[in-house]
């Protein structure tokens, strides 16, 4: 028993039937389709335990305290010259 390698798609329908709203009739399209993307995925996997993990996670932690200080120091900043009333 041998089987045969095709390019085509099994499940694609032999002909579409589509309305043309420029000329207003349906027309039959006898050319389908036949590439599917089963999977596709764009980016990288790392592994928790990996150097790489370690940095970005470094890197993660050290823009959030970075941050959270700048908001620190903007409250404090928005405190002194208004008061902590003003907020209300």
């Amino acid at each position: 028993m041998y089987k045969k390698l095709s390019s085509n798609n099994p499940q694609a329908p032999p002909n579409m039937t589509k309305f043309s709203y420029k000329e207003r009739v349906f027309k039959t399209d006898d050319q389908v389709d036949q590439l599917v993307f089963h999977y596709s995925v764009d980016g990288d996997i790392l592994l928790q335990e990996s150097d790489e993990a370690r940095d970005q996670q470094d890197n993660r932690e050290t823009k959030a305290r970075k941050d959270q200080q700048l908001l620190d120091k903007m409250n404090t900043e928005i405190i002194s010259e208004f008061g902590r009333d003003s907020c209300k």
